[in-house]
Parts: C-alpha cells; structure tokens; sequence
C-alpha cells in the first residue's frame, strides 16, 4: 500500500514539474522590425508527414480539417474549422510562430506566408509528428 501511495505521489510531483514547464516556456520573440506586413486570410488542410510516428495517425483526424490563418497589423491568428484559435508572434516578415498545449503535450507551429507556396507546418515538441500544408 505504501509503495502505490508513493508512486501516485511521484506521479504527481511529475505531472506538476511537466505543467510548470510548460507554463513557464516563453515563445518566440517578436521581431517587428521593417515594414507592416500586409493583411491577408489564408486557408490551409494539413497533412500527416511520411516521417512521423506511427501513432501521429491517431490526432490525423482533428489536424487534417481546414485552418484559416487571419494577418492583421503584424498579428497572425489561427483558427481550426472546430473553432479553436490560437494566436501566433511574428519572428520576421511574413513569418508567424506559436505553440499550444494538447494534453501533456505542446504543439508548435510555424506559419511562412514569405515565399510561393505559402506554407504552415506543425509539429509535436519531439518532432515525432508532424503536420504540413501549402498554398
């Protein structure tokens, strides 16, 4: 009984240092240097990269729906057609960054609207899986 007790305890004490971490991640620093970059809207479908994790297929279903990413005034939002918005840093012109929490996971991505096609990646903070579109 007591080994249990301290092995929920120990868990915990995990759960809460992961949670802290992450809290405490900053970003990306913005870069706002140059000109305002233009407003635009911009619609992607991402898709589960060859070189992920088997077990990436799983989260496929809710990452393959169409996302709209909005720029205003150097600002980039994402929002999910499941109505999830999330808003990402500008780390240089027409480049946007952000991250966010699923589980006891962190997400990152990165959306480049500099060159042709325009693109937006995701990926878990391992890199085991990873999500891609272009325009």
């Amino acid at each position: 009984m007591r080994k249990i007790g301290m092995t929920a305890m120990l868990a915990t004490a995990g759960l809460l240092a992961l949670g802290t971490l992450a809290a405490c991640q900053t970003g990306p620093k913005p870069d706002l240097a140059g000109p305002v970059d233009p407003s635009s809207v911009t619609v992607f479908t991402l898709v589960l990269q060859p070189d992920s994790i088997s077990g990436c297929i799983l989260a496929d279903p809710s990452m393959n729906r169409p996302m709209t990413l909005t720029v205003r005034n150097d600002k980039a939002e994402l929002v999910t057609d499941g109505g999830i918005h999330n808003t990402l840093t500008r780390i240089r012109p027409d480049v946007y960054s952000g991250s966010f929490q699923i589980g006891m996971g962190l997400m990152l991505m990165q959306a480049d609207l500099s060159g042709t096609p325009k693109r937006l990646t995701f990926q878990t903070s391992q890199g085991g899986c990873k999500w891609a579109a272009a325009t």
